[in-house]
């Protein structure tokens, strides 16, 4: 899909970017539903300015539900619009077409931000979606593994500040932004000590999350909450190391500890409903914060590591008081990417 150009003057306002489509489930179960609570029927989405990637974001559809569980500012109607709710909801949603309307990137990137873009000062904006199979979308009860899943009418939802001034500012000073870039690493683990190994992220490192979970959960369609469902198991210590010297090293003494670093990272998780008592076994997730931005800037400002230019890749090592079966580690680095116009040419560039 392309960005439109609704005229010379109009800049696009990223606060607001949605999709909306219609879903529609075919399958023999009549329980069949949309697993997840956030309705995010992509696996991967791209950002294209002309030649140039501005963000490409793999196994998007847990990310979302990652991020989406820790914010607690959901209204009952936009939960609605989301595909939030029970599995009584969710099954009832299924029984024919049902429109969604949802946000398709996380907060602070390219498209969804605090921010203006100048669509007529660059080269076409492109969006490019993968979406996901049906056994990782989908849940069905009675396992049919034949199900399918359809989308329609899909559209981009989005404003525009129409101002001749702002227009002709850009014009004259060509368009630069800092927003968040999200890269997705997976590693098998089944060692007591294990290494996840993350290649260097583009400019500067903010922070990370990581998810543990059993390594077939995506592959059966007979799996309840399959992106959401976490286990701590038995962590006993996270250590980060980047260009072979300790960065970070906690020893976990208890989840209450280990739960005031992913609030550290993501500061809406402290309040988050989704965070109850089960958060030490099936509601866990490891996230670290290693820029030195104060928490009351965390919405607006990040500041990491340059981890670029380093020659020695950046390793999550991760202690297990006993051998873990297969473990999935999904991790997605959250860096600070600089994009600005080439003055040769309409293209956008990442500034490393």
């Amino acid at each position: 899909m392309i960005i439109p150009r609704v005229s010379p003057n109009a800049l696009l306002d990223c606060r607001g970017i949605r999709m909306r489509c219609q879903f529609a489930a075919t399958s023999s179960d009549a329980g069949i539903c949309v697993d997840n609570n956030l309705f995010t029927p992509f696996q991967r989405i791209r950002v294209l300015s002309g030649s140039t990637v501005l963000c490409d974001i793999n196994n998007l559809n847990t990310l979302m539900v990652s991020l989406y569980n820790e914010n607690s500012s959901i209204s009952a109607y936009e939960q609605s619009m989301l595909g939030d709710g029970n599995l009584a909801t969710r099954q009832s949603w299924a029984d024919a077409s049902k429109e969604y309307l949802f946000p398709f990137l996380p907060d602070r990137t390219v498209l969804r931000g605090d921010h203006l873009f100048d669509v007529n000062g660059t080269s076409d904006l492109v969006i490019e979606f993968y979406t996901c199979a049906a056994n990782v979308l989908l849940y069905s009860p009675a396992t049919d593994n034949a199900a399918t899943y359809t989308l329609s009418n899909i559209e981009i939802l989005s404003s525009y500040i129409e101002s001749p001034s702002l227009a002709d500012y850009f014009r004259q000073t060509p368009m630069a932004l800092t927003v968040s870039d999200w890269s997705a690493r997976y590693q098998v683990i089944s060692d007591t000590l294990s290494q996840v190994r993350l290649s260097s992220s583009s400019t500067s490192l903010n922070g990370f999350l990581a998810i543990l979970r059993a390594q077939n959960i995506e592959s059966s369609i007979g799996q309840i909450d399959k992106q959401t469902v976490t286990n701590a198991l038995t962590l006993s210590s996270v250590n980060l190391l980047v260009n072979q010297q300790n960065f970070f090293d906690e020893p976990i003494a208890s989840f209450q500890q280990l739960m005031n670093e992913l609030q550290h990272f993501l500061p809406k998780s402290e309040q988050a409903t989704w965070f109850t008592s089960a958060y030490a076994t099936t509601r866990y997730m490891t996230g670290i914060r290693v820029s030195a931005a104060p928490s009351r800037f965390a919405d607006s400002l990040t500041s990491g590591i340059k981890t670029a230019s380093l020659n020695n890749e950046i390793v999550l090592q991760l202690t297990f008081a006993s051998a873990p079966a297969a473990q999935r580690c999904d991790t997605w680095l959250q860096s600070d990417v600089v994009l600005y116009r080439d003055p040769s040419t309409k293209d956008l560039q990442i500034k490393l």
